[in-house]
């Protein structure tokens, strides 16, 4: 999903998190890049971070599910997704008690592999706004793979 999602343009280009070949050393060279070159050019330079706190456990599966089809993605690999953010539940274990089970309405799962790229796909609207250049994704028209 990382591959196609920047092969077919899904996520733009200022995307790294949890992306093959976006490494913090990348993300750091572009910025030091991009500076250097707005100071060249007598421009002033300011940078914005996000630091999503519980990122993943504010996945609302709804939205997600919609993005996805908005985005282009199979309707098989939407409906297992779908399968994967819904139907969740919890127990908490303390002290060798364990709590009753409390279904899980929203959020992705921590320390899966997939949730870190789902969350990408999450957001990548989020990195359109505003930019008339990156203002439409790429159409993935995939039908298998």
């Amino acid at each position: 999903m990382a591959w196609i999602s920047i092969h077919y343009n899904v996520l733009v280009r200022q995307q790294f998190g949890a992306l093959l070949l976006r490494s913090i050393t990348d993300l750091t060279t572009c910025l030091i890049h991009n500076v250097e070159q707005a100071l060249n050019q007598g421009m002033t330079a300011s940078l914005l971070t996000l630091d999503v706190k519980g990122a993943f456990d504010s996945v609302l599966p709804g939205r997600l599910i919609h993005r996805l089809r908005k985005q282009g993605w199979p309707i098989n690999l939407v409906l297992w997704i779908a399968s994967f953010a819904t139907g969740r539940s919890v127990q908490i274990r303390l002290d060798g008690e364990i709590s009753p089970s409390t279904d899980i309405a929203c959020g992705l799962p921590q320390g899966s592999l997939v949730s870190s790229i789902l969350f990408m796909l999450y957001i990548a609207p989020l990195f359109r706004l505003g930019n008339p250049r990156n203002s439409q994704p790429g159409n993935l028209n995939i039908s298998y793979y």
